[in-house]
């Protein structure tokens, strides 16, 4: 064999080592990687579907049944073994100081609520003095907490009535003289809805995005059994009488105007087409 194969043979035979070498680090770097991956899905495991216990360390100055029965188990836990100390006489926090996060302010949140108080008194036969039976008078008052109320919504029936007058010096002359008082026009004509009824109606549809028949469901919590096509009459008829006007009057007074500026926006409908509007 000559001097250069076997040096060229000698090369290859040092490459193969450096690889076998390499792929022994590799190997055992994989085996230490397993076992740290088993270990943690062992100990998930255990966590996760392993027994559980109930039992607790015991905290500093809490009675625990079980040294009362053996009262040796005290000195392993360790409690009441501290010295006892002189508490501080500390101010009283004031309640209505609370720590929030940043950006927000309570009295900024409930500055548009009305407000009132609640005041719980003495009744009458604690106003006795213990110590010389003298009668009690207020003396000031403490506060405690402020609350937030929620009144339910409410309905009720309202049967509406004109005032029907006469003259009676008219009536004892023979003369019929009457006259009655002027009544606001309803809504709708024959219809049981009032503006607060279907103002209530399109709010909760339009601005809460609350259906017609998941409102049917309240109105009759509310006690008054109504059929969700009654609700959709109401939103139309008083659209076509009452806002239809609104709107072409609207129409006439940008007409007359030279220019107008228009913001062109896109509204998503329902089948997730895009339709143009354009809001004046």
């Amino acid at each position: 064999m000559k001097a250069s194969e076997t040096s060229a043979l000698i090369e290859v035979i040092k490459e193969q080592n450096k690889t076998i070498e390499s792929l022994r680090k590799t190997i055992e770097e994989m085996s230490v990687e397993s076992k740290i991956l088993r270990e943690q899905i062992e100990y998930l495991t255990k966590k996760l579907f392993g027994t559980k216990s109930e039992k607790m360390a015991a905290l500093t100055g809490q009675i625990v049944l079980d040294e009362i029965l053996n009262p040796e188990m005290s000195q392993d836990l360790g409690l009441f073994n501290e010295a006892e100390t002189n508490a501080e006489v500390q101010e009283e926090p004031d309640l209505r100081q609370k720590a929030t996060k940043k950006g927000y302010s309570r009295e900024k949140a409930l500055r548009n609520l009305p407000r009132e108080e609640k005041l719980y008194t003495l009744p009458d036969e604690d106003r006795v003095c213990s110590m010389d039976g003298d009668r009690l008078v207020p003396a000031g008052k403490k506060y405690l907490r402020t609350e937030i109320e929620y009144t339910p919504a409410s309905m009720k029936l309202v049967e509406v009535y004109v005032e029907t007058a006469e003259c009676r010096t008219c009536r004892k002359e023979g003369r019929s003289y009457l006259r009655q008082a002027e009544a606001d026009q309803p809504v709708l004509q024959h219809s049981m809805a009032s503006p607060s009824s279907v103002a209530w109606t399109m709010y909760q549809k339009y601005v809460n995005h609350v259906p017609l028949y998941r409102q049917e469901k309240d109105w009759h919590n509310l006690g008054l059994e109504i059929q969700r096509n009654t609700l959709s009459s109401w939103i139309m008829k008083t659209s076509e009488e009452w806002l239809s006007p609104v709107v072409a009057r609207l129409r006439e007074k940008l007409l007359e105007e030279t220019y107008l500026h228009a913001d062109e926006l896109c509204e998503a409908s329902h089948n997730s087409s895009y339709v143009e509007s354009y809001v004046m």
